[in-house]
Protein backbone atom coordinates (compact mmCIF):
# COMPACT_ATOMS: atom_id res chain seq x y z
CA UNK A 1 0.00 0.00 0.00
CA UNK A 2 2.73 2.71 0.77
CA UNK A 3 4.30 1.36 -2.63
CA UNK A 4 1.72 2.55 -4.43
CA UNK A 5 0.86 5.71 -2.75
CA UNK A 6 4.45 6.68 -3.10
CA UNK A 7 4.36 5.50 -6.92
CA UNK A 8 0.84 7.07 -7.73
CA UNK A 9 1.57 10.90 -6.13
CA UNK A 10 -0.68 10.17 -2.93
CA UNK A 11 2.53 10.27 -0.67
CA UNK A 12 2.30 9.41 3.11
CA UNK A 13 -1.07 10.47 4.97
CA UNK A 14 -0.66 13.66 7.21
CA UNK A 15 -1.37 12.57 10.95
CA UNK A 16 -4.65 13.41 12.80
CA UNK A 17 -4.99 16.40 14.75
CA UNK A 18 -6.90 17.52 18.25
CA UNK A 19 -9.76 19.86 17.46
CA UNK A 20 -11.99 19.75 20.40
CA UNK A 21 -12.37 17.68 23.84
CA UNK A 22 -15.62 18.19 25.22
CA UNK A 23 -17.57 16.34 27.91
CA UNK A 24 -20.09 13.55 26.55
CA UNK A 25 -24.17 14.06 26.45
CA UNK A 26 -25.91 11.31 27.57
CA UNK A 27 -26.84 10.14 23.50
CA UNK A 28 -23.50 10.87 22.44
CA UNK A 29 -22.17 9.19 25.64
CA UNK A 30 -24.54 5.68 24.52
CA UNK A 31 -23.59 5.53 21.26
CA UNK A 32 -19.92 5.61 21.41
CA UNK A 33 -19.40 3.38 23.95
CA UNK A 34 -21.26 1.01 22.09
CA UNK A 35 -19.46 1.62 19.11
CA UNK A 36 -16.19 1.54 20.95
CA UNK A 37 -16.45 -1.13 23.49
CA UNK A 38 -16.78 0.97 26.56
CA UNK A 39 -13.27 1.17 26.40
CA UNK A 40 -10.79 5.09 26.31
CA UNK A 41 -9.49 5.24 22.90
CA UNK A 42 -6.31 6.34 24.28
CA UNK A 43 -5.26 4.26 27.35
CA UNK A 44 -7.99 1.28 26.41
CA UNK A 45 -9.47 1.25 30.23
CA UNK A 46 -12.87 0.74 30.76
CA UNK A 47 -14.79 4.26 30.91
CA UNK A 48 -16.55 4.89 34.34
CA UNK A 49 -14.24 3.37 36.67
CA UNK A 50 -14.44 5.64 39.40
CA UNK A 51 -17.87 8.10 40.04
CA UNK A 52 -15.26 10.85 39.35
CA UNK A 53 -14.22 9.69 35.95
CA UNK A 54 -16.45 11.54 33.20
CA UNK A 55 -15.75 10.43 29.58
CA UNK A 56 -14.77 13.01 27.17
CA UNK A 57 -15.46 13.39 23.34
CA UNK A 58 -12.39 14.22 21.31
CA UNK A 59 -12.86 15.50 17.85
CA UNK A 60 -10.06 14.46 15.47
CA UNK A 61 -9.42 16.15 11.97
CA UNK A 62 -7.35 14.86 8.87
CA UNK A 63 -8.00 17.06 5.95
CA UNK A 64 -11.87 16.59 5.39
CA UNK A 65 -12.74 14.14 7.69
CA UNK A 66 -13.21 14.24 11.69
CA UNK A 67 -13.91 11.64 13.79
CA UNK A 68 -14.71 11.54 17.47
CA UNK A 69 -13.58 8.93 20.12
CA UNK A 70 -14.46 8.38 23.86
CA UNK A 71 -11.66 9.08 26.23
CA UNK A 72 -11.50 9.22 29.85
CA UNK A 73 -10.99 11.73 32.61
CA UNK A 74 -7.05 11.00 33.36
CA UNK A 75 -6.16 11.33 29.22
CA UNK A 76 -8.62 14.47 29.14
CA UNK A 77 -6.18 16.01 31.24
CA UNK A 78 -3.33 15.22 28.99
CA UNK A 79 -5.14 16.02 25.82
CA UNK A 80 -5.42 19.40 27.39
CA UNK A 81 -1.65 19.72 28.02
CA UNK A 82 -0.52 18.79 25.31
CA UNK A 83 -3.23 21.38 23.12
CA UNK A 84 -1.51 24.09 25.74
CA UNK A 85 2.65 23.43 25.29
CA UNK A 86 1.79 23.26 21.51
CA UNK A 87 0.07 27.48 21.78
CA UNK A 88 2.47 28.22 24.80
CA UNK A 89 4.62 31.12 23.09
CA UNK A 90 8.31 30.88 23.43
CA UNK A 91 10.35 31.27 26.72
CA UNK A 92 12.27 34.58 27.12
CA UNK A 93 13.49 34.20 29.77
CA UNK A 94 17.72 32.97 28.93
CA UNK A 95 19.06 30.25 31.45
CA UNK A 96 21.93 30.73 33.23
Amino acid sequence: MLRARLLYGKGPLEPWRLATVYPANPTQLQLLKREQGNRCQSCGCELGRTKDDKANVVVLVRGNTRRQQLICGLCNVGFHTEALNHRKPPSTQKSG
